[in-house]
């Protein structure tokens, strides 16, 4: 599953997915851009799916993205 870790400023954890697995955004502050340090799985784990909610605002659509690293 890997695990995310040193959060910047406005990020936190998530209570789902598994200790560090999961985080979000906790200000009302617009983002354009945001870098979290994510650490992979061992060897040997298969195959890491990263999946992605963004809303560009707080009424309206939202768009998922998935990602899948193989490995």
């Amino acid at each position: 599953m890997g695990s995310f870790s040193s959060l910047p400023s406005g990020v936190s954890f998530l209570g789902c997915g598994g200790s560090g697995s999961t985080v979000t955004n906790n200000t009302a502050t617009s983002r354009t851009q945001v870098t979290i340090p994510w650490t992979a799985p061992a060897s040997g784990a298969g195959t890491t799916h990263i999946k992605a909610v963004f809303a560009p605002s707080r009424m309206g659509t939202y768009y998922f993205v998935t990602t899948s690293l193989p490995e």
